[in-house]
C-alpha cells in the first residue's frame, strides 16, 4: 500500500515487497509450509526480510523483500528432493 497525492504517478520500484510463486513439480513432491521456510531459514536468511508463505489450489506463494529477490531466485533451487523455481 501506498499513500500518495493524485499526482503522483506510482512504480514498480516504489514497492519494498514482491510476491513470488514456488514453481515445482506437484505431481511427484508434496511441499508443506514447513518445508519451505525450513529451506528458506537454511539459507541463512533473516526472518524479517520474508513474510507469508501462502498455499492457494496446491500453490505455494511467498512474499519477499525485494532487495533479496535475485538472491533467493538464484540459491533456492531445491526444497527436500524438489527442484524449484521462483516466479514474480
Amino acid at each position: 500500500m501506498i499513500i500518495a497525492p493524485d499526482f503522483y504517478e506510482i512504480e514498480k520500484d516504489d514497492f519494498e515487497i514482491v510476491v513470488c510463486k514456488i514453481i515445482y513439480a506437484k505431481t511427484f513432491e508434496k511441499l508443506t509450509h514447513r518445508d519451505i521456510l525450513g529451506a528458506l531459514m537454511s539459507l541463512g536468511i533473516k526472518r524479517e526480510l520474508f513474510g507469508d508463505i501462502v498455499e492457494k489450489d496446491k500453490d505455494f506463494y511467498l512474499a519477499v523483500d525485494r532487495h533479496i529477490y535475485e538472491y533467493l531466485k538464484d540459491h533456492l533451487t531445491m526444497i527436500k528432493r524438489s527442484k524449484v523455481n521462483l516466479l514474480m
